[in-house]
């Protein structure tokens, strides 16, 4: 597939959820991933997990692929533990 954009970017974020963009990675055509979680008050928020992002680190690194954590967000889980305090 040929497109004209210049930068191939993905963000996830907001990450209510976890995904798996091997696929897509395998396929040459994203250059960076970017991920964050959401930031609300911690009875609206949406929690991001410690796993979820650490995957999708894993699947960018192992294809040389750039990866950006840019927001941990109100509540970034850990073990069930709130580290995004």
């Amino acid at each position: 597939m040929k497109s004209p954009v210049k930068h191939r970017e993905v963000f996830c974020s907001l990450l209510i959820g976890p995904i798996s963009l091997g696929k897509y990675l395998d396929a040459g055509l994203i250059k960076c991933v970017n991920v964050g979680g959401e930031m609300a008050p911690t009875k609206d928020v949406r929690p991001i997990e410690y796993e979820w992002v650490k995957n999708l680190y894993i699947e960018a690194k192992e294809r040389n692929i750039e990866f950006y954590f840019h927001q941990s967000g109100s509540m970034f889980l850990k073990d069930t533990k709130n580290i995004g305090k």
